[in-house]
């Protein structure tokens, strides 16, 4: 039997003829949200990355690799950096792309703008930061970086792909943006800096649709009552 975070996986799954309806069961990836109600102020995190805190902060948390299109995020920096003289960016991960990336950076002259993190395992403390959380992935599972995210009623402009439409509703608790679409990005992500009111709408909807489903107790409660009933089908055999 297999395990899929989104429901769109298993359609792929079933279309591609891995598997059969039957042997496969949707259990969403689930965090710890207790984790995230409980960490440190929006002031304190940027803080501590020396960013004062009236200035926007947009964020990213992906691996540097192709599937999470990092380089859309630095054009996105870039661009908007034209049109908002101060604003900083976080990215924080690691991966092949590094160098690509640093690059890239450089050309911009964004060097003083950008701040890449590495690998960290307190994202807690990083995402209060953020302004603005984005993902420019090319497909996903499903990332728990916008269950993050959402529990701390930021507000996301996300990439129009599979696992990320599992819980972003375009325009309701979220903005889906087309891969690649660097443009619709900066669009939409002006759009919440500048539009607070409205956000604060879409991300209390956001944190709502998190509590339960996407916990990670709720998680956990799923995946044993599945193995106890393959394991009661076995026994019957």
């Amino acid at each position: 039997h297999l395990f899929a975070v989104s429901h769109e996986n298993v359609k792929k799954a079933i279309s591609l003829g891995i598997c059969g309806n039957e042997k496969i069961s949707v259990v969403h990836s689930g965090i710890d949200v207790k984790k995230f109600e409980n960490t440190i102020s929006k002031e304190q995190a940027k803080l501590n990355f020396g960013i004062s805190s009236e200035i926007p902060v947009v964020g990213m948390v992906a691996c540097f690799k192709e599937q999470k299109a990092p380089l859309d995020f630095v054009e996105i920096g870039h661009r908007l950096k034209e049109k908002i003289k101060d604003i900083k960016f976080i990215l924080v991960g690691d991966g092949i792309l590094r160098d690509v990336i640093e690059k890239k950076i450089y050309e911009y002259r964004l060097s003083d703008d950008f701040i890449l993190t590495g690998w960290r395992r307190d994202i807690e403390k990083i995402l209060p930061a953020f302004d603005v959380n984005v993902l420019t992935s090319l497909w996903e599972g499903l990332p728990r970086v916008i269950l993050e995210a959402g529990i701390l009623l930021i507000p996301q402009v996300v990439s129009n792909v599979d696992g990320n439409r599992e819980i972003i509703e375009n325009g309701v608790n979220g903005f889906l943006v087309e891969p690649h679409d660097i443009d619709a990005f900066v669009e939409k992500i002006i759009y919440c800096l500048e539009n607070p009111d409205v956000v604060r709408v879409f991300v209390r909807k956001l944190r709502k649709k998190i509590y339960g489903d996407f916990e990670i107790n709720n998680m956990i409660y799923l995946i044993e009552r599945k193995y106890r009933e393959l394991e009661k089908t076995l026994e019957g055999k």
